[in-house]
């Protein structure tokens, strides 16, 4: 995931979902490219039992799991509570997974949040795999559509 050239990701947020996330490996590895599947922990908390063979099937893509936190909140002024929430996810990512470290798990905020706080919380995680974005609104795709959605972008 280390580079030093400009590069573009693929990315997916608030999963996992085994169905949508395997609809999206098929593509994925049709065209011989990864991606990053950022994962909410409550989510991987709820179906944990199931997740194996998909987090199986990421990591042999050549693609990535990473953390978007366990609740999906908005964290200004909650840093005890953001790194609190990373660390569970990590565990649960890696209790699933045992290929995984913390050292390879990256990092989104939900929201693309980024205030003077997330450095504090990074620096107490020793985590420096943090993903940023663009919110391109692709989560209201009948608002804006496919045209928008891509300028955006």
């Amino acid at each position: 995931m280390h580079s030093n050239k400009k590069v573009c990701m693929l990315t997916f947020d608030d999963g996992p979902s085994t169905e949508n996330d395997n609809e999206i490996l098929n593509i994925l590895e049709k065209y011989k490219v990864p991606g990053t599947f950022f994962y909410v922990g409550k989510n991987i908390e709820d179906n944990i039992n199931n997740l194996k063979p998909l987090f199986n099937r990421i990591l042999e893509n050549g693609s990535y799991i990473g953390n978007h936190t366990f609740t999906h909140n908005k964290y200004v002024l909650k840093t005890n509570s953001l790194v609190n929430e990373i660390n569970k996810t990590n565990e649960l990512i890696i209790s699933v997974s045992n290929e995984l470290n913390n050292e390879y798990i990256p990092l989104r905020m939900p929201y693309l949040q980024f205030y003077s706080g997330i450095d504090s919380a990074l620096s107490k995680l020793n985590q420096d795999n943090f993903i940023g974005g663009y919110l391109s609104g692709d989560w209201v795709y009948d608002k804006y559509g496919k045209e928008e959605i891509i300028k955006n972008i």
